[in-house]
């Protein structure tokens, strides 16, 4: 296990616990202990005894206004979601994913240098919606620089809407054309809608009278990061497990000795789409405080 993490740590691939408890279990089973089970005890023993420790490479602080929030939550909220049952309450959001970035935290020895490799500047915006429950995930919006890729010769369909532009960013017209996408389904199941969106230029007021079955909900400027729910953990999860497909796949094309190829946008779509589906329902609900009545 040392030498193999001080071989993947020189490729300056980060490495964290996941997958640590997973090589473990590989490697026990080649040797022929097949009873052995990597759980975290085991694990943390084993970081101290190998001066092992985890490391944030950067990070940011945000000051956020508590008697703002609290203001929204008790005085404005509960109004508006009184009529309204948790699996009708839905929050929408993007984020934007260097797809071809690994992680900014690693697991090294202790005394050795921290140190990541060149950042691709190779990005898309993914659009995630879910409802307060967690029960029900709508289909994943990515929004990419082009149209015409060439990884995307020969492909029928995409398992994500894709869009593009020039920025790759969220514009009011695709912000428009999906709010009305996302209107169409629920008034082919007779649904009544709570959608939360944050404050910002590229989500404009669209007008009541072309939406039947969603109700917008913009929330207050400047406080998104605290009163929204799928920011409270909940878009972190999928980039979380996004990011360990990507180690996966380097560490797979070590073990085999194999080039480590170049991930390609139909690459990270596919592996997006699945750390989608890997946000659980209870992962979700335990992220929505003060906002489920």
């Amino acid at each position: 296990m040392v030498e193999w993490m001080k071989s993947v740590q020189n490729q300056n691939i980060p490495l964290y616990s996941p997958i640590m408890l997973e090589k473990s279990e590989f490697f026990s089973a080649h040797l022929g202990y097949k009873d052995f089970k990597a759980i975290s005890v085991w694990l943390e023993k084993f970081k101290n005894r190998n001066g092992i420790i985890y490391r944030t490479l950067n990070g940011e602080i945000a000051f956020i206004s508590e008697e703002d929030c609290e203001k929204f939550l008790t005085d404005i909220l509960p109004s508006l979601l009184e009529v309204y049952a948790i699996e009708d309450i839905f929050n929408t959001n993007e984020t934007g994913i260097f797809f071809k970035c690994l992680p900014d935290k690693t697991l090294i020895f202790k005394g050795d240098t921290c140190h990541g490799g060149e950042k691709s500047v190779d990005h898309v915006t993914v659009i995630v919606c879910a409802n307060m429950s967690g029960k029900e995930k709508l289909e994943l919006l990515v929004i990419g620089k082009s149209k015409n890729l060439r990884c995307f010769k020969g492909v029928k369909s995409l398992p994500v809407l894709y869009k593009s532009n020039k920025k790759t960013r969220m514009t009011s017209s695709v912000y428009e054309e999906q709010l009305h996408k996302i209107d169409h389904k629920f008034q082919r199941e007779n649904r009544k809608v709570l959608l939360l969106v944050d404050n910002c230029p590229a989500h404009p007021n669209v007008s009541i009278r072309t939406l039947k079955a969603i109700k917008v909900v913009h929330l207050p400027l400047n406080l998104t990061a605290k009163l929204q729910p799928i920011d409270q953990g909940i878009i972190k999860n999928p980039k979380v497990n996004y990011r360990q497909r990507i180690i996966k796949r380097l560490l797979k094309a070590l073990d085999e000795k194999m080039g480590l190829t170049d991930l390609n946008l139909l690459d990270a779509i596919f592996d997006l789409k699945k750390a989608w589906g890997d946000v659980t329902s209870d992962t979700i609900a335990d992220n929505c405080p003060g906002v489920i009545p």
